[in-house]
């Protein structure tokens, strides 16, 4: 039998489906518009400034309406424990909106001052001197003002600064080691010292990387929050474990070279002077050979994973690459996409720094002693693994088209319940700024056979509030209300090759624990813009660069300028169909403005300011998919 002709599964998409009693669902329905009042109320006593007293009456009108629920429900004991259990995560969701609007205020105070600073970037080019690194050199100082340019462009406002310096570094038995510019924001200035570094010496093959990195780290005036070295080169450090291409100082006897880890420690642990200093300086390898640096790759990339989980900070808030570009044409895109990803990675560890963590000291221990662990999901050995039966609170899309669903304080959302069964790998595979991803197998009854279970991501919230994960839940089937409205928009303007999607996030509960649960998704991952007006800039993306944010601006329209949804990001995918592919972004992890109350939607709600960053960054006049939908101009009014 079909899922959708079995009354006990509720088909979620097309691979994951849940336990669930028609009759308890018809109930939830039944209920669901008797509790809005309560909700409200909710909302209401939760937005005081009485941050202690507010905990206190929210606590009681939980309580009352519990109890309302005890009285009006059924006989049967399951559906009443079902309803209590949903409704449990709206008064859940309350609590965590009220926490995150105290955030919200607190962060709001020093928001303007980190827009101010994302407009400000520091990019030291640390670049090999020696004799074959002329064409890369010269592709430097050909490009430069062309990425300087994009990015004024961008913000379009006029106060976009880049900050540019350069080291340039050969080997210890040339007469001239070093040629550094300490950091200027007149390009001419930098154009011209690059244009003087001729390339020669280098004496052997290995070369004096360590030195080089250390004077750009310890001797460049660093002094703003987005901090990116762009290293480019195509020999390794002197060493052996770096390998032995003909290295004349293998054992370090003759020059006190500093070692990888107190490099990257230094990196991560950057704490300058100026404003918002205490973000790492990102790091991107440009392998100009090809041949030379597998080992060196090796040990920079364990190096830098080491020291992040020393220093506690996830790959979303330090961002490190390698890059294999023997073509020195390829670099002006590298420079784009480097910039604007360290851009971010440096405005998610502020906010993380600014916000801090919250909850139960128990489960943040647990949290604090979690290493990735980047076995794939098909290595993963699920014998071993314990099987539970979790409870599952599903949220269903609003109606994003009433201009009266978005209240200025938050939405009522009653889950649909359900069960299902899931394995869970004990480390997680990656990390965010709010979450730890487990490999995960989910499946919907006792029965299931080994090849119908499904593999999912399951995301563990870092911030320990309970309500967080019901309200990213919601953000998701509320961005999947505005997605369905927008791909209706885009057929009816003849746009059929492409459409956007958003991934099935479900609410679990395993007792205490609590639990959010996608589809594993192959494929590509990319990020459109994120929550403060960042764009990502990469040339073969511009068609979904422009798609994503039009729908940002979409959402923005539809809900009569209620709120904005931003953080577009998401895995690529292509079918093939009668007329031809379809390309379809699917999304997650989205955030929501709203433009009444700072934090209504979590800590990634950043109200009007963030809004506005939106605005200012979207370049509608320019945007295919913009004029086609014949959607208004946008005027920067908040």
């Amino acid at each position: 039998m079909a899922a959708e002709d079995d009354p006990d599964v509720l088909e979620i998409d097309q691979s994951i489906k849940i336990k669930a009693s028609g009759h308890e669902l018809r109930k939830v329905d039944q209920n669901k518009a008797r509790f809005q009042d309560f909700f409200q109320q909710m909302l209401d006593v939760s937005s005081d400034s009485d941050q202690e007293r507010d905990y206190e009456e929210v606590q009681k009108l939980q309580a009352k309406m519990r109890s309302n629920v005890s009285n009006l429900a059924p006989k049967k004991r399951k559906t009443s424990v079902v309803i209590l259990d949903a409704l449990s995560s709206v008064t859940d969701s309350v609590d965590y909106s009220r926490v995150s609007r105290a955030h919200g205020e607190a962060f709001r105070s020093c928001v303007k001052q980190l827009l101010e600073n994302i407009k400000s970037v520091e990019v030291c080019f640390l670049v090999d001197a020696t004799n074959s690194m002329d064409k890369h050199i010269n592709a430097v100082k050909t490009y430069i003002q062309m990425v300087v340019d994009h990015f004024k462009q961008q913000y379009r406002s006029g106060d976009f600064k880049m900050r540019l310096g350069f080291v340039g570094y050969r080997d210890w038995v040339d007469d001239v080691q070093f040629e550094v510019l300490d950091f200027t924001e007149d390009v001419e200035e930098f154009i011209q010292f690059v244009d003087g570094v001729e390339a020669y010496g280098g004496g052997d093959i290995h070369e004096n990387v360590l030195w080089g990195m250390d004077k750009c780290i310890n001797e460049m005036s660093w002094s703003r929050m987005s901090k990116l070295v762009i290293h480019i080169l195509d020999a390794p450090p002197h060493g052996r474990q770096f390998g032995d291409y003909g290295d004349e100082d293998p054992d370090w006897f003759q020059h006190d070279y500093k070692d990888v880890q107190t490099l990257f420690y230094e990196m991560g642990n950057w704490s300058g002077h100026g404003p918002a200093t205490n973000t790492p300086i990102n790091y991107v390898m440009v392998d100009a050979m090809g041949t030379q640096l597998e080992e060196t790759k090796k040990s920079f990339k364990a190096w830098y994973k080491a020291v992040g989980t020393q220093l506690k900070i996830p790959a979303s808030g330090w961002w490190f690459d390698t890059v294999d570009m023997v073509d020195p044409e390829g670099l002006i895109q590298l420079m784009f996409r480097s910039i604007t990803s360290a851009m971010a990675a440096s405005v998610s560890r502020s906010v993380s720094s600014n916000l801090g963590r919250n909850g139960s000291s128990d489960l943040q221990k647990k949290l604090d002693e979690y290493e990735i662990d980047e076995t794939p999901f098909n290595e993963v050995d699920w014998d071993v693994l314990p099987e539970l039966e979790v409870d599952l609170h599903v949220y269903e899309p609003p109606e994003v088209t009433d201009p009266d669903t978005f209240a200025k304080k938050g939405i009522f959302m009653m889950p649909k319940p359900g069960e299902c069964f899931i394995k869970m790998a004990e480390s997680p595979f990656a990390e965010g700024e709010e979450r730890f991803c487990f490999h995960g197998m989910q499946w919907h009854h006792v029965d299931t056979p080994e090849s119908d279970k499904t593999p999912v991501v399951i995301k563990l919230q870092k911030d320990t509030i309970r309500g967080g994960v019901a309200m990213g839940c919601r953000k998701h089937a509320i961005v999947r209300g505005f997605i369905n409205c927008f791909n209706k928009e885009l057929r009816e303007a003849g746009v059929v090759e492409y459409k956007l999607k958003i991934v099935s996030a479900l609410h679990v509960r395993n007792g205490d624990e609590e639990y959010s649960m996608e589809p594993f998704i192959p494929g590509q991952f990319i990020r459109i813009n994120n929550n403060l007006g960042l764009v990502m800039m990469q040339d073969d993306l511009e068609e979904w660069i422009e798609l994503g944010q039009c729908f940002s601006f979409f959402t923005h329209i539809l809900s009569e300028q209620k709120v904005l949804v931003a953080d577009i990001q998401g895995w690529l995918q292509v079918k093939n169909t009668q007329n031809g592919e379809t390309h379809t972004l699917l999304l997650t992890d989205p955030a929501l403005h709203n433009l009444a109350k700072t934090g209504a939607y979590g800590v990634t709600d950043l109200g009007k300011d963030g809004i506005r960053e939106f605005l200012k960054s979207y370049d509608w006049e320019n945007n295919r998919f913009h004029q086609l939908l014949g959607l208004p101009p946008v005027v920067v009014q908040l």
